[in-house]
């Protein structure tokens, strides 16, 4: 799933078979067009991985904010997440839940990332560009935090 709100991208690689061009091709030429528009961008350690093969992870990293967002967020399948600014990086843990999917986690973590902004009124818009590109690594650890309890109590099952 691919999930652009505002200037807010979340990446999902997914592969299409479509006309002559490599799938490849096409799919890394849309995800860079989506990076290079959006001021916050989520994506996987497996979208990171897919979409520069080869790279070491710092320069994956780098090429990534190069394009042109105040915030990436790169998920771990074991409900870490690493946040990066121009400024410098933060890793944040998150809390387990047993049952759920990576996909589940990913898209309740998006959602708890973007409330998380919202509330320190932090959205994302092209006219807080200015907020966002100063963001300070603690409050980003906080909203990262946030983002993954998020996550967490929303793949969390419900006795009924």
């Amino acid at each position: 799933m691919t999930v652009t709100t505002g200037s807010a991208s979340d990446v999902g690689v997914r592969v299409n078979r479509a006309g002559d061009r490599d799938p490849r091709d096409i799919e890394i030429a849309r995800i860079d067009e989506m990076i290079s528009r959006s001021d916050i961008v989520k994506l996987s350690d497996g979208d990171l991985a897919w979409l520069r093969p080869g790279d070491r992870h710092g320069d994956a990293i780098r090429w990534l904010m190069s394009r042109g967002p105040a915030i990436l967020v790169v998920t771990h399948g074991d409900t870490t997440a690493t946040g990066y600014t121009r400024s410098g990086s933060v890793h944040v843990r998150g809390q387990r839940v047993a049952g759920t999917d990576t996909a589940e986690w990913e898209d309740a973590f998006m959602t708890g990332l973007l409330h998380a902004l919202n509330a320190r009124n932090l959205p994302a818009r092209k006219s807080d560009r200015k907020n966002l590109r100063s963001i300070g690594l603690d409050d980003l650890r906080g909203i990262l935090h946030d983002a993954n309890v998020s996550a967490a109590r929303a793949v969390t099952p419900v006795a009924v």
